[in-house]
């Protein structure tokens, strides 16, 4: 392990977490050590890897002194072990995280300080590009108005930030004072000492992001937005799998639901509250979508879940989400396992309804993704026709997905009259503002409106 002096304060602190990554962690380290910009401390954990990892981290470690500051922890494996680590032991002004599979873009740093020496705002909040791997699903940024972020109140930024539909909330996107985590942790401290029952669930949910990303907007009272993507987010092929991302998805929104109550009961800040109340309606559509792929076993975790916290999860219908009201409805009437079937047995239904007088004709699923391949396993289960998917991601172009072939939308320009006329689409994403969008684009493309369900 390197040692580092410690009257050096570095400007930022950068942590990248190592767990069996030796095909990705030295692009993800390079593309920090060449920056054109030295003022910054890098932690890098690994996390009781079991591949070469190790041997590459203290490779670098040893090659940069100076630089790295190297821990490595054993067996067995904890979530968020490094993030602690990292925390207790960085000396910067500001914190960044980058997961070690992913990497940043050329001349982000010196962007990032920019901000910070110009403006010194409590959190910069920047946007990420994708690297795409064959047969993985894409994950796109939102579309971000600058002006309804920078030089405006930090009200103001929040309650835009409500409204942007596809705006992730993942913690890497993040740079923020080490005095705002120092009141984020703060406030975590008392959530486990006086909700117990909740920080239990937020550590074994799939949205911990999302928590401390609430923590950190809720800490914070200036923010910056920088542009120019920073950030390259990794989409491995094999990382999630539609053939089981059901019974993770499920647990974990059902867990992110409840942890969140204890946010939005706690926390009064109304601007925060409705980046919560949009959360949970993006939540509930993406397991809408996905629930027709859960396991028996998926099932039976997600029952003892609700059952083991019924009163806070009944208590969701506070929020006012019809949708949302209506599945806990259903879990009250009929009770937690079979409530949750029955809604999975309804979505089911209401795509079969559509399908039934479409039976003999091609479908094609639009977009691919969690939702589209989920989709897709449901109508394989029926037996019916499926042709492929349609996607505007030019990289997936003539990719196989679950074994069926993408294509652009652009290619139904080639399609005959009566290729047109037999295809159906069935449009399928958690993000509702984009159905309109996407049968606009199909219209354009000669498909007729009648042939369009969503």
């Amino acid at each position: 392990m390197s040692v580092m002096s410690a009257e050096r304060v570095p400007l930022l602190t950068i942590h990248v977490s190592v767990f069996n990554l030796d095909k990705y962690i030295e692009q993800c380290l390079d593309s920090i050590l060449t920056q054109d910009f030295n003022d910054y401390e890098l932690i890098l954990v690994d996390n009781g890897s079991t591949d070469r990892s190790i041997e590459i981290c203290e490779r670098y470690a040893e090659k940069y002194p100076d630089k790295i500051k190297y821990k490595k922890f054993p067996l067995p494996t904890f979530i968020g072990r490094p993030y602690t680590y990292a925390r207790a032991e960085m000396q910067g002004e500001y914190f960044m995280t980058v997961d070690g599979d992913d990497y940043i873009t050329p001349g982000s740093l010196k962007r990032i300080a920019g901000i910070i020496q110009e403006r010194y705002p409590d959190a910069i909040m920047g946007t990420f590009l994708s690297d795409v791997e064959t047969g993985s699903s894409s994950f796109q940024d939102a579309s971000f108005d600058p002006q309804r972020i920078n030089g405006v109140s930090y009200g103001d930024a929040l309650k835009y930030l409500a409204t942007v539909p596809n705006f992730h909330t993942v913690q890497w996107r993040f740079i923020v004072k080490n005095d705002i985590l120092k009141i984020c942790e703060d406030f975590t401290k008392f959530f486990n000492e006086n909700l117990e029952a909740y920080s239990k669930l937020i550590n074994k949910s799939l949205y911990g992001d999302l928590i401390n990303v609430l923590n950190i907007l809720s800490g914070a009272k200036s923010i910056e937005f920088m542009k120019e993507p920073f950030y390259v987010y990794r989409c491995r092929s094999g990382s999630l799998s539609a053939t089981r991302v059901g019974d993770k998805t499920g647990a974990g929104f059902l867990v992110g639901l409840i942890s969140m109550k204890a946010w939005f009961t706690y926390n009064k800040n109304e601007n925060v509250q409705a980046l919560i109340r949009s959360q949970l309606h993006k939540f509930y559509s993406l397991y809408a979508s996905v629930c027709t792929t859960i396991t028996e076993e998926g099932y039976m975790k997600m029952a003892d879940i609700i059952d083991t916290y019924k009163e806070d999860f009944l208590s969701l219908r506070e929020y006012n989400i019809a949708p949302l009201s209506e599945f806990c409805d259903l879990v009250d009437r009929y009770g937690a396992l079979q409530g949750l079937m029955m809604f999975t047995k309804l979505q089911e239904a209401n795509l079969l309804y559509k399908l039934q007088q479409y039976t003999s004709e091609d479908i094609y699923v639009f977009p691919t993704g969690i939702c589209g391949e989920s989709t897709l396993l449901l109508l394989k289960r029926w037996n019916l026709q499926v042709k492929g998917f349609f996607d505007n991601d030019s990289s997936k172009e003539a990719l196989l997905f679950q074994s069926y072939p993408c294509m652009l939308p652009e290619r139904l320009r080639a399609f005959s009259e009566d290729q047109k006329e037999k295809a159906l689409v069935v449009i399928t994403t958690s993000y509702e503002h984009l159905i309109p969008v996407f049968r606009k684009q199909l219209v354009g493309l000669g498909i007729p409106d009648s042939r369009i369900i969503a």
